[in-house]
């Protein structure tokens, strides 16, 4: 398995290609665990493992940082990212057990 074709290939579903968000480091990361979990699985269940676990990490960083904002009466609440990752964290989830039910 080529680490770096996986982390494009992953960079690229999650609409990252620079890496901003996901950075080469944490990618590797869970490349490697993903790696660990599918075991001798293909490149394909591996990019989808990696996939959910960014979409699950995201999800939970993004919903710490979630709060409205009260300025002199004037409120701001940000769009809710989270919920966003979390949708797609659970269709990519329902798609990686198929998955490997195959």
């Amino acid at each position: 398995m080529d680490k770096e074709l996986i982390k494009k290939a992953v960079w690229c579903r999650l609409g990252d290609d620079r890496g901003l968000i996901f950075k080469s480091n944490i990618m590797d990361t869970m490349i490697d665990t993903a790696i660990a979990m599918v075991g001798n699985g293909s490149d394909k269940l591996v990019i989808q493992q990696t996939l959910v676990m960014c979409l699950g990490r995201q999800a939970l960083i993004s919903k710490g940082q979630e709060m409205t904002t009260n300025d002199n009466g004037v409120n701001f609440t940000p769009p809710k990212v989270s919920k966003m990752c979390y949708d797609q964290y659970i269709e990519e989830l329902s798609v990686l057990r198929d998955m490997m039910t195959k």
